[in-house]
């Protein structure tokens, strides 16, 4: 995180608060098997944005009533 000032960050919100102050704490362990990590995180990002069928829905409205 040397690479960019402080400020280049501001406004933080609470959650990135947070997950900046636990990246500080080293509290972060590498995994040991990266290569299979990476390729799940793959998978489950290609399946979150796939698109594989169409829904239409038609909604009327309720006519006024005078």
């Amino acid at each position: 995180m040397d690479k960019f000032p402080p400020e280049a960050f501001l406004p933080l919100d609470k959650e990135e608060q947070d997950l900046m102050t636990s990246l500080e704490s080293d509290g972060w362990q590498p995994v040991a098997n990266i290569e299979e990590e990476k390729a799940k995180a793959e998978t489950a990002a290609r399946n979150t944005i796939k698109k594989n069928k169409q829904i239409k829905q038609r909604l009327t409205q309720k006519a006024k009533e005078s």
